[in-house]
């Protein structure tokens, strides 16, 4: 919304997400043509782009490119150098444009990349310290397969179903999240929790209900089912984050994550089959 957009899924901008504690991110990429030059530039829409910046915003000036939003992760790293930062491309681009930006923004250096670690090989991801000491600070996850400097999605990490709050069709795990998981142990756990956006386009949902009394619901439940294992998710995903108090009972499960007493309770020991 602060960005601009006239269907906003967050109400802060990246920078002001960045600023109240978020570290991970779901962005959309597309291609968004200038139908004058006949140049194709990667943006940041829901959906189609060029139909975004012709019909939706056209007062409002051009979606943000993605070589923008690297900028502004850049600049966050650079000044914080204890930060990480992960994103999940819901991509509808080729893998090598989207290396050609991130050469393009200068962020390659801080991208913790496929050839440097490949967490089937280690079984698992490489520590914070780790992360922090190498200075490799970005981790990029894509839908659509591996590239250069960024991993493929669902050979890396296990995901609920998106888009509904039943929570009991959301403590699912995710169709292509199952295909890909048959042959190989995952240690990334994402859990959804927002409405379809298209069910109720024009009517305001009530996110503060959805975050702050059914994303416990579904926590809970999630931890009970085989979804995830017996394992709290890395990652917790939902549409306006400033509504609600999850970033709250975010702090709640990674301060017991800390404290060597309660991580006990929290994670048993991991069946692989269950992984």
């Amino acid at each position: 919304e602060e960005d601009g957009y006239l269907q906003p899924q967050q109400k802060w901008s990246l920078e002001n997400q960045l600023k109240n504690g978020i570290r991970g991110f779901m962005l959309d990429t597309h291609y968004s043509s200038n139908l004058f030059r006949g140049k194709k530039k990667i943006r940041l829409c829901h959906n189609n782009c060029t139909l975004t910046q012709m019909v939706l915003r056209p007062f409002k000036g051009k979606p943000m490119s993605l070589k923008k939003s690297f900028k502004i992760f850049k600049e966050f790293l650079e000044k914080n150098d204890k930060e990480i930062i992960t994103l999940f491309l819901e991509n509808y681009t080729e893998g090598k444009d989207l290396d050609d930006v991130i050469e393009a923004s200068g962020i390659k250096d801080l991208i913790l990349t496929p050839s440097v670690w490949d967490p089937c090989k280690k079984d698992g991801w490489p520590k914070i310290k780790w992360m922090q000491k190498n200075n490799k600070r970005m981790v990029i996850f894509n839908q659509k397969g591996q590239t250069q400097y960024i991993y493929d999605e669902w050979s890396c990490h296990l995901e609920n179903q998106y888009g509904t709050t039943n929570v009991n069709r959301a403590s699912q795990e995710r169709l292509e999240s199952i295909a890909a998981g048959k042959n190989q142990d995952r240690y990334i756990y994402v859990m959804n929790y927002f409405p379809h956006f298209y069910i109720k386009p024009f009517q305001r949902i009530n996110f503060e209900r959805i975050n702050s009394q059914g994303v416990p619901k579904l926590l809970d439940n999630c931890l009970k089912s085989k979804v995830f294992g017996k394992r709290y998710p890395n990652f917790i995903a939902v549409d306006f984050v400033n509504e609600g108090n999850l970033i709250r009972l975010v702090n709640e499960i990674n301060n017991k994550a800390n404290d060597r007493k309660t991580r006990k309770l929290m994670y048993s020991k991991l069946v692989k089959k269950n992984s």
